[in-house]
C-alpha cells in the first residue's frame, strides 16, 4: 500500500534479470565433445580445441562445478601462453565462480574485461560487455544503481555498438529503461525501450527478445497509469508468447496487474495464480515469490486477510538474504497486519521497510542517476545529429541529381553555386579552425611558461631561500648557547618564532607552485593531499579515485592536478558549497574526471562569455590535453557538475613533440 510502486518496480527489475535472454556462444552437446576428446588429446593445441573445452566447463557450471573446472584447466593448458584465450579463461572462470563463489566472481568478471580490452576483434569486444553485463547483476542486488548506470552507458553499450551486436544492444538499452523506469522516470524510460526494438527492426517481430522487451514497455505502461494501451499491447502479444516458458509467467504477472487496475480482482487472482504453478514447474524459487507477493496484494484487495497472511507466512519463512526480497516481505507484512487492525505489528514492519527503504533509495541516488543519464543521452544526441546532418546531406545529393536530369543548363548554374559557397564556407571554416590552433597553441605555450617559471621558483625559495633561513636559525641557536643565554627569554623566543614561521611560509608556498608530494609519491597521493588542504569544517570533500595505473605522463599528472586544484579553488572562492565528490577513473588512453558540488551553481552559458581567469584556465589546460569539457549546472539541479575528459599523452614520448 505505503510503496507500491517501488516495491512493483523491485520485483520486476528480478524478474527481467531472470528472463532476460542471455546472448552467450554456442553451447555443445556432450556427446558431439566426447567424439572430439581423442581428437583433442593427440592433436596440437589451436584455438577451436581450447573452445571446446571453454564451451563444455562453462555448460557443466553450473550442474557440475567440479567437472567445470577440470574442463578449464584443459582448456588452459591447450592455451598455453596465448594472450587472447587466457584472457577469455578468466571470463570462464567467473562464469563457474558465479555458482559457487558469487563474492570472487564480481572480480573476475572485472579482471576479463580488463585482460580482453587491448583486443579489439567483435568476440573480444562482445565478451567485454556480456562479462560488464554479469559484474552489474551483482551491483544491481546490492542497489549500487548509479554504479549499474554508469556502466551500461559508459562501457556495455559503447562495447555492444563497437562489436555490432545489435541483439546485445538492444538488451542493453532495455536494461537502461527498467533502471528507469525503477526510479519512476516513466517517459525517459519509454524511449530507452523503444530505442532496443529499433536495434531489431531487421529481425523477425516477435521473437523471444523483441517479447521480453514489449512485456517491459507493457510494465511500464502499468506502472504510468495507461491501463488502456498496457491492454492492447497484451492482447496483440498473446497469441505469441510461447507457452510454458518465462515469458508466459511475465506475461501472466502482466495481465493479473491489468485487471486489478481494471478492478476485477477475482481474475487477478486467477491469473496469478496459473502464472505461480508455471514458475513452480519451470522451478524457479524466486519467481514463486514473485507471484506469491502479487497474490497476497490480490486477497487483500478482496478483504482475505487470513488467507493473505497465511500465503505470506509460508512463502516468506525464511528471512530473506537479499535486499529487495526483504522489502517485500516488510511491505507484506505491514500491508496483512494493517488490513487485520493490528496497528502495532503494521506499524513495526512499516518501519523496519522504511529503514530499508532509505538505505537503498537515497535522493543522492535519485540525482546522480539523472546527471549520468543525462550526459549519456546528451553524447546519444550528438551522434543522432551527425547521423541528421548525413542524411540532410544525401538528401541534398539525390535533389541534385534529380535536377541535373531535368536540365544541364539549371544544373551546371546550381552546381557552380553550390561549388562557390562550399569554397568560401570551407575557407571561412579553416580560418576560424586555424584562429582555434594559434590560441591553443599560445595558451599551451603560456601554459607550459608558467609551469617551468613556478618550477623555477619553487627550486630557488626551497634551496637558497630556505637553506638561508635554516642556516639563520642555527646561527642564532649558536649564538644562545655561545653566550648562555636562556632559550626562553622573550627577545629570543621571538627571533625564533619569526624564523620558524618563515622557513614553513617558504616550505607552503614552495610546495603550491610544485607540489613535492606529485613528484615523490604520485598523482592520487598528490590529490588526496590538497584535497585535506582545502577541507575544513564548512566543506567536505570525497575523492574516488578508481585504482587507476600510475603510467601517465609527469606532465599530464601535472596537467590534471592543476585542473583539480582550479575547479577547488573557484568551489571555495564563489560556490559556497558545503560539499565536493571528485571522481577519477581512466579507460585506455582517456582520463574521466567528474567534479560535482552542492553549491550556488552557475549559468554555463554566461561563464562562457566571461573573462574570469580561472574558467579559462580550466579550459585552456583541457585544450591543451585535447579534452572537451561540459557544465551542468542550475534548473532542477542544485550546483555545478563538472564532466571533463582528457586524452592521455603517451608515457614515454613528449605531448609537444
Amino acid at each position: 500500500m505505503y510503496h507500491l510502486p517501488l516495491i512493483q518496480t523491485i520485483l520486476f527489475c528480478f524478474l527481467e534479470s531472470l528472463v532476460c535472454p542471455t546472448w552467450g556462444y554456442g553451447q555443445i552437446s556432450e556427446d558431439h565433445f566426447l567424439s572430439k576428446k581423442d581428437t583433442l588429446e593427440q592433436s596440437p593445441a589451436h584455438y577451436s580445441q581450447v573452445e571446446l573445452y571453454f564451451q563444455m566447463a562453462n555448460k557443466s557450471a553450473k550442474e557440475d562445478p567440479d567437472k567445470a573446472w577440470q574442463y578449464l584447466r584443459r582448456g588452459k593448458e591447450y592455451a598455453g601462453s596465448d594472450a587472447y584465450l587466457n584472457a577469455k579463461a578468466a571470463f570462464y572462470e567467473a562464469q563457474i565462480l558465479t555458482h559457487t563463489d558469487p563474492s570472487k566472481a564480481e572480480k573476475t568478471y572485472l579482471q576479463a574485461d580488463k585482460l580482453l580490452s587491448p583486443f579489439h576483434s567483435k568476440e573480444a569486444l562482445s565478451m567485454r560487455a556480456r562479462a560488464l553485463n554479469h559484474y552489474i547483476d551483482f551491483r544491481r542486488r546490492k542497489g549500487d544503481y548509479k554504479t549499474v548506470l554508469a556502466v551500461l552507458t559508459k562501457k556495455i553499450i559503447p562495447l555492444a555498438k563497437a562489436a555490432q551486436d545489435r541483439p546485445y544492444l538492444a538488451q542493453s538499452y532495455a536494461s537502461v529503461g527498467h533502471l528507469l523506469m525503477e526510479h519512476e522516470q516513466y517517459k525517459k524510460a519509454e524511449q530507452y525501450f523503444e530505442e532496443a526494438l529499433e536495434q531489431l527492426k531487421d529481425r523477425p517481430r516477435n521473437g523471444p527478445l523483441q517479447l521480453s522487451i514489449k512485456l517491459g514497455i507493457c510494465q511500464n505502461l502499468l506502472r504510468s497509469k495507461q491501463a488502456a494501451k498496457a491492454k492492447l499491447l497484451l492482447e496483440e502479444l498473446r497469441s505469441f508468447i510461447p507457452p510454458n516458458t518465462m515469458l508466459s509467467v511475465r506475461f501472466g504477472l502482466n495481465e493479473g496487474m491489468l485487471y486489478n487496475k481494471l478492478s476485477q480482482p477475482e481474475l487477478a487472482l486467477q491469473t496469478f495464480t496459473r502464472a505461480k504453478a508455471l514458475a513452480e514447474k519451470l522451478k524457479q524459487p524466486e519467481l514463486v515469490k514473485i507471484v506469491t507477493y502479487y497474490q497476497v496484494r490480490t486477497l487483500n484487495l478482496l478483504k482475505k486477510h487470513q488467507a493473505a497472511q497465511a500465503l505470506t507466512s509460508k512463502t516468506f519463512a525464511a528471512p530473506p538474504l537479499i535486499p529487495h526480497n526483504k522489502l517485500v516481505l516488510y511491505q507484506n507484512n505491514a500491508d496483512n497486519y494493517f488490513l487485520q487492525k493490528k496497528y502495532d505489528s503494521a506499524y513495526y514492519y512499516l518501519q523496519k521497510l522504511e529503514y530499508l527503504k532509505d538505505s537503498l533509495y537515497h535522493t543522492k541516488v535519485e540525482n546522480e542517476i539523472s546527471a549520468l543519464e543525462i550526459k549519456f543521452k546528451s553524447e546519444e544526441n550528438k551522434n543522432k545529429i551527425v547521423a541528421l546532418e548525413s542524411s540532410n546531406l544525401k538528401s541534398l545529393l539525390d535533389v541534385s541529381q534529380s535536377r541535373f536530369y531535368m536540365g544541364m543548363l539549371g544544373m551546371s548554374t546550381i552546381l557552380l553555386a553550390a561549388l562557390v559557397l562550399l569554397l568560401y564556407t570551407y575557407l571561412q571554416k579553416n580560418k576560424k579552425e586555424q584562429a582555434q590552433r594559434e590560441r591553443v597553441s599560445v595558451a599551451t605555450a603560456l601554459l607550459q611558461g608558467q609551469e617551468e617559471e613556478r618550477k623555477r621558483v619553487a627550486r630557488d625559495l626551497h634551496d637558497d631561500l630556505g637553506g638561508t633561513l635554516t642556516a639563520i636559525k642555527m646561527g642564532v641557536l649558536g649564538l644562545v648557547n655561545e653566550r648562555n643565554l636562556a632559550i626562553g627569554e622573550d627577545p629570543v623566543n621571538k627571533i625564533l618564532g619569526q624564523l620558524n614561521h618563515s622557513a614553513n611560509k617558504v616550505r607552503q608556498i614552495a610546495n603550491n607552485m610544485m607540489p613535492e608530494m606529485l613528484l615523490k609519491l604520485g598523482l592520487e597521493a598528490a590529490l588526496n593531499d590538497l584535497c585535506t588542504y582545502y577541507s575544513s569544517d564548512n566543506l567536505h570533500i570525497d575523492l574516488n579515485y578508481m585504482e587507476i595505473a600510475e603510467s601517465i605522463s609527469e606532465q599530464d599528472k601535472l596537467t590534471i592536478y592543476r585542473i583539480i586544484q582550479e575547479l577547488l579553488t573557484n568551489t571555495v572562492k564563489h560556490a559556497q558549497a558545503r560539499h565536493v565528490l571528485i571522481q577519477c577513473s581512466r579507460m585506455e588512453h582517456t582520463f574521466f574526471l567528474v567534479f560535482e558540488d552542492d553549491g550556488i551553481g552557475l549559468n554555463p552559458a554566461k561563464n562562457h562569455k566571461s573573462k574570469g581567469l580561472g574558467l579559462e584556465n580550466i579550459k585552456a589546460r583541457v585544450a591543451y590535453m585535447n579534452g572537451s569539457i561540459e557544465i551542468v549546472s542550475g534548473g532542477t539541479y542544485k550546483g555545478t557538475i563538472f564532466n571533463i575528459e582528457l586524452n592521455l599523452s603517451d608515457e614515454i614520448s613528449n605531448r609537444n613533440s
